[in-house]
Order: C-alpha cells, then sequence, then structure tokens
C-alpha cells in the first residue's frame, strides 16, 4: 500500500488517538519517506491546527561496541522501563478498564524481564550475576529509547482513556521498540559515522 503514496509528497499520518498513526509514521520513515507528520493526540485531541513532525531521534544506546552481555543487560534495562511506564500509568487514571489493561501490560514486561534475567545469568554463569532485585533499578528508558516520564506527561495530559486507548499507546510503544531494536541492529556504515 505504501508504494502508491508519492515519496516527494507531504504525508499525514492520523487515526481516532494518534497512537496507530504513529507507528505509521514511524514505518513510513523506515521506508524512506522524508516529509511525514502525525496529528498529535489524534482526531480527538485535533484543534485544527496542532500537526507534530516524525518522533524525535533517540539516545543512542546501542554504540556496536557491547558484548552480548551487555546487549542482554540493556534489554532488561528497557524492559524494565516499560514495566515501570506501564505501572505509573495504570496509578495516573481513573478508567478501570484501562488500568486492568495497564496491570495486563506491567505483567508481561515484567515475564520479559524474567526471561532476559536468565538469558543473562546463563550466558555470565550461575552466582556471577546480581540478584533481580538489584538490578530492577530505576530505568529512565522504556523499549524504543523513548523517555519514560516524557510519556507519563502525555498521559496525564490526556483527558479521556480507556481500555482501546491503552492498547493503541502500548502498540505504539512496542512499534518504537521494534523501530528502535530494527536500526539498531544494522551495521553502521562509514557514511553513517
Amino acid at each position: 500500500m505504501h508504494k502508491e503514496l508519492g515519496r516527494d509528497k507531504k504525508i499525514i499520518t492520523y487515526c481516532r488517538s494518534g497512537h496507530r498513526s504513529m507507528a505509521a509514521s514511524i514505518l513510513l520513515c523506515g521506508l524512506g519517506f522524508k516529509d511525514i507528520y502525525n496529528l498529535d493526540g489524534g482526531i480527538l485531541n485535533w484543534h485544527y491546527d496542532l500537526i507534530k513532525g516524525i518522533p524525535e531521534e533517540r539516545p543512542e544506546l546501542i554504540t556496536g561496541k557491547e558484548g552480548v552481555g551487555d546487549i542482554l543487560m540493556l534489554a532488561l534495562m528497557l524492559e524494565k522501563g516499560a514495566f515501570d511506564f506501564y505501572s505509573r500509568a495504570q496509578e495516573m487514571i481513573k478508567d478501570q478498564q484501562a488500568v486492568q489493561a495497564f496491570q495486563k501490560l506491567a505483567g508481561m514486561e515484567e515475564k520479559h524481564i524474567e526471561r532476559l534475567y536468565v538469558q543473562y545469568s546463563q550466558l555470565l554463569g550461575e552466582g556471577t550475576v546480581p540478584p533481580l532485585d538489584q538490578l530492577k533499578a530505576e530505568a529512565g528508558y522504556m523499549e524504543g529509547g523513548i523517555t519514560i516520564n516524557e510519556e507519563l506527561i502525555k498521559i496525564g495530559e490526556m483527558e479521556f482513556l480507556d481500555d482501546f486507548e491503552a492498547l493503541e499507546i502500548a502498540l505504539e510503544k512496542e512499534y518504537m521498540s521494534y523501530d528502535f531494536h530494527r536500526t539498531s541492529s544494522q551495521p553502521s556504515t562509514p557514511a553513517d559515522k
């Protein structure tokens, strides 16, 4: 379907709340489109003059010099960041179905953390890895290199958040995570440096 879009045209993505369209914007940027804009907050939040550009660049958390253990530890910390985000987001909203959706998402992230910890322990050897509770320090970033506090501010600014929108938020975050890992795993060329 993206082949039907003109690469030389300005493209504005939008959806109900802006989360699915943000994922679409990221996908289009990954496909080489340059002039992409996302309607921030979607149609629900449109004030007839607010259009936001593509997502800002994320911090360089992977430089290419890391070993497998470093990558597993980074992955564990980013999963912990996602767990923190979903745990804190559920405390900020009133809709009980949205709270339950964020609780389930936090539970899934916790299982991801535990799986990564097992892999990390197997790689380094039992007894050489600190206990999982020590590794679960407060994270500043979540999957995709997204700053947790900035995303929580966005949640706090939303007038209404239901379980459908909670899942849309999760979809956006997971797609940003996929994009982050995809681009981080690509070898850099001399032109990139």
